[in-house]
């Protein structure tokens, strides 16, 4: 299982231009691994 924090989640939510390689590493580990683990605390934090 792979935990994923705030960083990565809004990587992928915001998907920023200036940080292309950033976002699809981030898009990337998301869609590759089926077990991942978002807590309470980094959606609250995401929000």
């Amino acid at each position: 299982m792979i935990a994923i924090d705030t960083n990565v989640l809004v990587r992928v939510l915001v998907n920023d231009p200036k940080a292309e390689e950033q976002c699809q590493l981030a898009r990337d580990l998301i869609i590759t691994n089926k077990d991942i683990w978002v807590c309470r605390i980094v959606l609250v934090e995401t929000v």
